[in-house]
Order: structure tokens, then C-alpha cells, then sequence
């Protein structure tokens, strides 16, 4: 006989019943906050999106005076011309309606020094005083890669770019800084700048792993950070992907492996079994393809590296401006929503409305790269456990840094300066647009223009069609191809179309950088 279950006291049902009205209650209050949080989201995605639409017309006024405006500076051609008015600050176009308020910068005061009786691998450096902004409106942004995925622990930081947005003139600076730089961490230690965000997000600094970073780089490199924003290599690949690809000019050719989440260029071929070589040339590259050239290393230094991340950097933004999209709001509404996909930032909404009306104006002209140098501005230095570092050498970097918060008015000259035709007279295809890329980063107005008419040339010369005795290009010129005065050919010509013309010969040797070692 089957035993009869004992009857539940009505306390016990009591409390079940309770129990179960506390659940539906939490339940519902849940799905009513889901129901807030999405009615929250929605809201400010139509207040965002017709901001944009509602700016359509004052971005396309800046636009178009920014383009008469530098229409009126191109149409001289003389450097010495342009020397003049180049030594007074830039002024940027008026626009015809206010500009956004920009919203106050965030403000950061030192740590405090080390402890003076403190012990350390190396010596630790003083102090560097806070560079001088010399009134200037500047938005310093920090663009950090992770080697790992965003929300992972322990990230390092191996790409670290100094962003310098000027509002007052339209232009902007990029400093990269290698990840093997030895820095002083203020309330910790002696370490490599790429994991002082990952020990800041570990707990090693109570505002997390960005406020020490900025509070490392405030106090061995004098730059207040204001922001940063955070991007691993998949949403670097995303970003690539996002304007159809970049065009990357190498100069230098790379022999390596595969590396994981990447792929090697359709370009490269098979060497000595497990190696990808990739000539030098021109080259369009994916998202997969543009990380495995940023992060190739064979062969190269960590400051070539840095140099390579900022020309993907220059062919995003020179992809996204001639798309049309930086001028559309539309697409710029689209850009936004998908960035919040793909990085991880403090920059708030306020801030970019305080720099889109500079998004229009700000061309390839208007940025100026700077990548540090092995020997001048940094040393390398091994520890005493076999650790190999960069040490920063200060006096070399004061005028780069000095230089970073001022506007590229080298790259103003470059539009005003004399012109420089480059014509391919090698065997070796796109030697004109490497000639050219290398001619522009000395701050020269130089244009590639194909094949020369004249077939190919056992070597380089220089035809000077300026005839001018002073400021004259030549010797510079020359200097950076190799080229013997007995190939420097002056002939005046009062009716030229260029200046200069520079014909690349079969002596040409493209690879010039200083951090690259010749011998794959």
C-alpha cells in the first residue's frame, strides 16, 4: 500500500505562492527596463542620425570654401613665394554658419615623481615638462591596437599613435611610438609601454588601463592625452574592409611567413620553402592582406613596423575621402554606428559634432606623419635579464615632439612649392609612384606620370626646366636618388608645365628606409 504524501501547511503554501509572485515580478520589471533601455537606444539613434542629416548643408559649405581656398594657394608655384605668409599661424576658413560648441577637455595632473631612493633596471628619466601648446586648440586621441581581442585580459597595447587634431587650422599630426619603448610608469615601475594599459586594466592603477598610459606618455613625453580609442586586429581588418581596401606603396621588398589571421598578398611568391616575398611596388590590399604587412617582422625594426601601421592608417582616410562618404552625413551616421561595432572608445558624441566640420578640409596635405628613428631618436639597449628595449633619447626627440603640436606646414609648401614630374625609366613597374611617395614624404610637391617616352635608362637624372639659382631643388633632389651632377641637366624654360622633371633609371634603389635590413 502506497504511502499517502503528508498535506502541506498553509504557511509553507503561503510562501510558495510569495515566491512565485516575486518571480513574475522580477520577470516583469526586467522585461520593462529591456522595453526602456531599448526605447532609450532607439531615440538616440534618431537624434543622432538627424543631426547628421540636419549638418548636410554646413558640411558642404565648409567644403567648398576649404577647396577655393586651397585652389587660390596652388595656383602659385614658387617656393620662395610661399615662404612668407607660411611663418604666421594657418587660419581656418570661416564657416557660414557657428561651429558645434566643443565640450571642455578632460584635464590630468602628474602622479608625482618617483621615489627618490627607487631601483630600477635602467636609470629612471626626469621628468619631461608638458609641450607647449602656444595657444593653439588641439585634441590629442590616442589609437592603440591590441594584440588581443577587446575585453581580453592582460592586453598589449603594440600600436600606439599620437593623434593631434588642431581645430584652429584644419590640420593634424600623427607621432607613433614604438611598443619596445622603456618608459617610467608612474606608480609602478621601469616597463615597455605596450603593457601599460594591460597592467592599468589588471588593477595595477585604480582608472584603469588608459589613465595610466596617458599618465606614462604625460610624463615621459609632455602630451596630455584626451582620448583614445581601442581597435584588436580584427576590427583593424574590419576597418580596411570597410573602405574596400587600402593602396600601400612598399618600398622595401618583405620576405616572412604566414601569420595567424592574416593572409599573404596575392602578389608574393613562394621562396627557399616557407617563405612569402613581396617585391616592391604598388599594391591594393584587403584587410587580411594590410595585416600581415603591419605586422611582418622579419628583417625590420619596430619602428618600421610603426611606420607601416601609419601608411594603413593614410590609406583608410585618403580611401574614405575620395569614397565621398567624410562629406556625406548619411555615411558618416553609417561610419559612426559601425565604429562602435568594431573599437572601444571614450569619445563622446559631443567630441566628434566638435571636429566633423574639420572632416570635409582634412586631406592627405593636412596630416603630418612622424615615425621615430633608430639611433636619433631612440637607442637600443639590452637588460640584464637579455630583455632588448628602446630607450628614448630625449634630446633628439624635443623637436619632434615640439613639432607634433604644430600645424604640417611643410605640407602647405608642398601645394605651393615647386612641381617635380617623375617619369619610369626602369625595367622595374611602378618605380615612378615609389619615386614619388618618397619625394612627397620629404615634403615635396611631386606627381608620378608613367612610363618615360624615352624607353629605359641605365640611370637616374634630373632635367631642371627652373633654371633658379636660389631655392633651387637640385642638389636635394639628387642627393636622395643618387644622382651625379653630370645627370642634373639645367634648362630654363620660361613656358614649362613642372619644374622639375625626374626620370628613375635602372640604378634606382627604392628602399631607403633607415629601419629595414637590406639583406632578406
Amino acid at each position: 500500500m502506497q504511502a499517502r504524501p503528508a498535506p502541506q501547511g498553509p504557511r509553507r503554501i503561503s510562501i510558495g505562492k510569495l515566491f512565485r509572485w516575486a518571480l513574475t515580478l522580477l520577470l516583469l520589471a526586467y522585461l520593462l527596463l529591456t522595453l526602456y533601455f531599448i526605447i532609450v537606444e532607439i531615440r538616440r539613434w534618431m537624434n543622432e542620425r538627424a543631426w547628421f542629416e540636419g549638418q548636410a548643408d554646413h558640411f558642404a559649405a565648409i567644403a567648398t570654401e576649404i577647396s577655393l581656398t586651397r585652389q587660390a594657394v596652388s595656383s602659385s608655384n614658387h617656393l620662395l613665394a610661399a615662404r612668407a605668409p607660411l611663418h604666421q599661424p594657418l587660419q581656418a576658413a570661416a564657416s557660414p554658419t557657428p561651429a558645434p560648441q566643443a565640450p571642455p577637455l578632460p584635464t590630468l595632473r602628474y602622479l608625482g615623481d618617483p621615489a627618490p631612493d627607487h631601483v630600477d633596471v635602467t636609470a629612471v628619466p626626469a621628468r619631461v615638462e608638458p609641450i607647449d601648446r602656444q595657444g593653439q586648440d588641439l585634441v590629442n586621441i590616442l589609437l592603440l591596437g591590441s594584440d588581443s581581442e577587446l575585453g581580453e585580459v592582460n592586453q598589449r597595447t603594440d600600436t600606439i599613435i599620437v593623434l593631434s587634431v588642431n581645430r584652429d587650422t584644419g590640420t593634424a599630426s600623427i607621432l607613433s611610438l614604438p611598443r619596445d619603448l622603456l618608459v617610467w610608469v608612474p606608480a609602478w615601475r621601469m616597463g615597455r609601454i605596450n603593457r601599460v594599459y594591460g597592467h592599468g586594466e589588471l588593477g595595477g592603477w585604480r582608472l584603469g588601463g588608459f589613465d595610466l598610459l596617458r599618465q606614462t606618455i604625460l610624463y615621459n613625453f609632455g602630451i596630455n592625452a584626451h582620448y583614445h580609442v581601442l581597435v584588436d586586429y580584427s576590427g583593424l581588418q574590419q576597418i580596411v574592409d570597410l573602405v574596400d581596401g587600402v593602396d600601400i606603396v612598399v618600398e622595401c621588398a618583405i620576405k616572412d611567413k604566414e601569420h595567424d589571421d592574416t593572409r599573404v598578398p596575392d602578389e608574393a611568391r613562394k621562396v627557399e620553402g616557407e617563405y612569402w616575398l613581396l617585391d616592391t611596388g604598388v599594391y591594393e590590399f584587403d584587410g587580411l592582406e594590410a595585416l600581415w604587412y603591419a605586422r611582418s617582422r622579419r628583417g625590420v625594426t619596430d619602428l618600421e613596423r610603426s611606420r607601416r601601421q601609419q601608411q594603413i592608417l593614410r590609406g583608410v582616410w585618403s580611401r574614405l575621402r575620395d569614397s565621398g562618404r567624410v562629406g556625406n552625413p548619411a555615411e558618416l551616421f553609417h561610419l559612426w554606428q559601425l565604429a562602435q561595432e568594431t573599437v572601444h572608445t571614450d569619445l563622446g558624441l559631443d567630441v566628434l559634432v566638435s571636429l566633423l566640420p574639420l572632416v570635409p578640409g582634412l586631406g592627405p596635405d593636412d596630416v603630418h606623419y612622424r615615425s621615430l628613428q633608430l639611433n636619433r631618436h631612440t637607442i637600443p639597449w639590452k637588460s640584464a635579464t637579455g630583455a632588448e628595449v628602446l630607450l628614448p633619447v630625449y634630446q633628439g626627440l624635443a623637436p619632434v615632439l615640439k613639432e607634433l603640436y604644430f600645424p604640417p606646414t611643410d605640407n602647405r609648401l608642398r601645394l605651393a612649392g615647386p612641381s617635380i614630374r617623375v617619369l619610369n625609366g626602369s625595367s622595374r613597374p611602378s618605380s615612378d609612384q615609389i619615386a614619388s611617395s618618397q619625394l612627397v614624404r620629404e615634403g615635396l610637391n611631386a606627381k608620378a606620370e608613367g612610363l618615360s617616352a624615352e624607353g629605359i635608362h641605365p640611370h637616374s637624372y634630373l632635367i631642371d626646366f627652373s633654371g633658379a639659382t636660389k631655392g633651387s631643388l637640385n642638389q636635394r633632389i639628387a642627393e636622395l636618388f643618387g644622382i651625379e651632377d653630370e645627370r642634373i641637366h639645367v634648362r630654363p624654360d620660361p613656358g614649362r608645365e613642372v619644374d622639375y622633371e625626374l626620370i628613375i633609371g635602372e640604378d634606382y634603389q627604392p628602399c631607403m628606409q633607415p629601419n629595414v635590413q637590406r639583406n632578406l
